[in-house]
């Protein structure tokens, strides 16, 4: 009898390490996760949401076209309780940190490119959190902290032995960095609300990407919880600051994703493999899209409660999401590809009939609103 037992516990245990997906609830010192969840994306069950449910209640919100507070290239968007952050970075020149309140209007910038006293060389990212009083700024070598009428707060060098931060965030008791394979031992670095370093996370045994930084890398924060995207090895890591022994992975395994070991671009053909291009969070849900070589992309959803990832689609065609806040969807748009979206075409097309196209001209029409190509940019909120 205890033999068969232990037959059946073999059966059992193959199964679950074989489905699509896997959890280890064993400690993994080398990722510092409790469990790590692999996910193959042909597994996947889809599911279809529909554009005119999204679409309720649009609201369009010009933002002041003010000449120092126009946008051109926004690299970090952030909506707070009381208005939109924005991170225009056209160059390492003229790059600008600007807010807006809530219905658009220009308040004010977040220090200046210089080398005085509360100003920095160059913006390699910089964040706020949903209150919005703090922002914190990663240049070369250094974090700044100002508040949110721009007042400079107070600076730290963050030493040599890590010299380029690419992203970073704030949390509910202070800030955190991300190094993105540059050498340095981890890949994250925790800071209390003086900036003073108070833990690593995700240790890479001296990894360095010869291949180049990648945009993919994202991470964010909502209070003590860290969602951080590792693109280059096609995983998210969800930390909790407050109880480690929640932290996950949850890793793509396919062959098609992309993963250090692996080339990760032809520059005549464009990427070798399939990869982890943007994320946002919705409540406890990652919500990201995968860019695929030879197949159409991907949205994918992780519950990070419950562990269920599944597919899905819309519809009809639609563009992508840049925040999503207190349940509301946030897009930011240029008046050039806004003016594409309203304005009448000569031929039908799936996006000319698309409901989104549609019921934003609608709303459009109805508002009394001119946005025109010099205009700044538009965000939409449903």
């Amino acid at each position: 009898m205890k033999i068969r037992n232990q037959i059946v516990y073999i059966l059992v245990m193959t199964i679950v390490c074989h489905s699509f997906l896997f959890i280890s609830c064993a400690n993994n010192e080398s990722v510092q996760v409790s469990e790590d969840i692999q996910i193959r994306l042909k597994d996947l069950k889809c599911d279809t949401i529909k554009v005119a449910d999204l679409m309720k209640d649009v609201e369009i919100i010009p933002l002041e076209d003010t000449i120092s507070f126009m946008i051109s290239w926004p690299k970090t968007f952030i909506v707070t309780e009381n208005g939109f952050f924005l991170h225009d970075n056209p160059s390492p020149e003229v790059a600008k940190i600007l807010y807006f309140d809530k219905h658009g209007k220009a308040l004010n910038h977040i220090g200046a490119i210089g080398n005085g006293r509360g100003e920095y060389v160059t913006i390699w990212d910089t964040a706020t959190d949903r209150k919005g009083d703090t922002i914190i700024v990663t240049s070369i070598n250094k974090n700044l902290l100002y508040d949110k009428s721009g007042k400079f707060l107070t600076s730290k060098e963050f030493g040599f032995d890590c010299l380029l931060k690419t992203q970073t965030a704030k949390t509910s008791s202070g800030y955190i960095c991300a190094t993105d394979y540059d050498g340095s031992d981890y890949l994250l670095h925790v800071y209390d609300k003086d900036l003073n370093l108070i833990d690593e996370l995700l240790p890479t045994n001296g990894l360095i990407n010869t291949q180049g930084g990648d945009a993919a890398n994202k991470i964010r924060t909502d209070g003590d919880k860290v969602y951080y995207c590792d693109g280059l090895n096609s995983a998210f890591y969800y930390i909790d600051l407050s109880d480690s022994k929640r932290n996950k992975r949850y890793h793509f395994i396919d062959d098609e994703m992309l993963s250090s070991d692996k080339p990760r671009m032809d520059y005549e053909k464009g990427p070798v493999f399939a990869m982890i291009s943007g994320y946002y969070m919705e409540n406890e849900n990652i919500i990201c899209y995968i860019y695929r070589k030879d197949a159409p992309g991907t949205n994918i959803k992780i519950n990070t409660k419950t562990n269920e990832v599944r597919q899905f689609v819309y519809d009809g065609w639609f563009p992508g999401f840049r925040d999503y806040y207190d349940g509301h969807y946030y897009m930011l748009v240029d008046p050039t590809r806004f003016l594409e979206y309203v304005e009448e075409h000569e031929y039908e097309s799936d996006f000319t009939k698309s409901e989104f196209v549609k019921i934003l001209k609608k709303v459009y029409k109805s508002s009394g609103l001119k946005i025109e190509e010099k205009s700044n940019y538009v965000i939409l909120k449903f």
